[in-house]
């Protein structure tokens, strides 16, 4: 289990939050993913089996920023809506690496905590191991602000920890040592290398690395993914909520209410997994998938024993199918790593996003990292994307 890697159950007191911090969340309204359950407000995680089912209570994490002063202001689509479409500075989403490709692609900043760092309870699971919740945002202070406000342990979620203070406001330490892999020779290269530079401008210093595990990840983010998802879909039968088709028998009402309230991309999903998770293919396919995870994991944690972060685009350039944009962005989620994204460019009119992976619970320095940035070059954004309160 992920959350056995990370720690154990600490007892230390979080620091009391600056009044920045409070400030970019009280008063503040906020989007929600739909797959994340706010009380009395549609619940529908993208599908048409969940239409018209609304949620029976509250997410941990939308409550806590509520208490904060918080307001949710809108739900956003499973399927790609994003919080500048909401006109909101935030929203929280789960992330299994689009939440970072549709913030790059909106100019905004998204932040993947450690797995086990803020809670799951009400966020409708798909592939539970791999997914957490996230933060999408105008900027990182506002991410360090609803992360600092949603972190920590809830009896609900027995995967969930509390992070030592130090991992929210580290004290400075000057440059950060990065390493970066080498990048493909396409037109996006020139967005990569001007991350590059204008990081070394900042202060820190950069270390070209060797990262192996990379060109495996992908197939088994999806083999897993997939296994987990069959799983997790297994309880929308139309039975017990959501839309039920008219049928004679359980057998065929559950059946017909899967095929005509399932989206062709998730049936291929549960097919998969299904597949892989048979007994005579799970040595092949399901297993092998877990063991790739565990040698990225060491791998990864191997490299930040010696650096303090790793840059790497956020999904390869040019118009790609979904599972090779997760070619980079699956990697934090495998070794359940802290992942901080954010947009450069070129100045050619379209942003590039670039994300740093850090040490588990080692956000800060992340964070450290992205806001110093950002003060230095501000982000693009597209032109039909405003500022919050613009």
């Amino acid at each position: 289990m992920l959350f056995q890697m990370y720690g154990s159950n600490r007892t230390e007191k979080p620091p009391a939050l600056p009044p920045e911090a409070v400030s970019l969340v009280n008063g503040i309204p906020f989007a929600v993913k739909d797959n994340i359950a706010v009380k009395d407000m549609l619940f529908t995680c993208g599908l048409n089996l969940l239409k018209n089912f609304y949620s029976p209570y509250t997410a941990t994490i939308v409550q806590k920023l509520e208490q904060a002063g918080g307001i949710v202001s809108a739900m956003i689509n499973t399927s790609g809506d994003s919080p500048a479409a909401a006109e909101v500075p935030y929203a929280l989403a789960s992330d299994l690496g689009c939440m970072r490709q549709q913030a790059a692609l909106y100019g905004m900043a998204a932040l993947k905590p450690t797995y086990g760092a803020v809670s799951r309870y009400g966020i409708a699971a798909c592939a539970p191991s791999l997914e957490t919740a996230g933060i999408v945002s105008d900027t990182v202070s506002r991410c360090r602000s609803v992360f600092a406000h949603i972190r920590g342990k809830d009896p609900n979620d027995q995967t969930s920890f509390d992070a030592p203070p130090a991992a929210l406001y580290p004290a400075l330490g000057g440059g950060k040592k990065i390493g970066f892999i080498s990048y493909g020779d396409d037109e996006a290269l020139n967005s990569f290398e001007l991350a590059k530079k204008q990081l070394a401008a900042a202060g820190h210093t950069l270390f070209q690395i060797d990262l192996p595990c990379i060109k495996y990840g992908a197939a088994a983010f999806h083999t897993i993914a997939a296994a987990e998802t069959a799983s997790s879909m297994a309880r929308f039968d139309g039975i017990r909520y959501g839309t039920r088709s008219a049928a004679d028998t359980a057998g065929e009402l559950v059946r017909r209410t899967r095929a005509e309230n399932i989206t062709p991309e998730v049936k291929m999903q549960i097919l998969l997994g299904t597949f892989v998770l048979r007994p005579e293919y799970q040595d092949m396919y399901y297993l092998r998938a877990q063991k790739i995870r565990e040698g990225i994991r060491r791998n990864l944690e191997s490299l930040l024993a010696e650096y303090d972060a790793i840059l790497l685009p956020v999904c390869p350039n040019g118009k790609k199918t979904q599972k090779e944009n997760d070619f980079y962005t699956c990697l934090a989620n495998l070794a359940g790593l802290p992942a901080l994204s954010f947009p450069v460019s070129t100045g050619d009119g379209v942003p590039f996003g670039v994300q740093l992976l850090g040490r588990a619970y080692a956000e800060a320095i992340l964070l450290d990292i992205g806001e110093e940035y950002e003060k230095k070059y501000p982000f693009f954004r597209p032109k039909s994307i405003k500022a919050f309160g613009s």
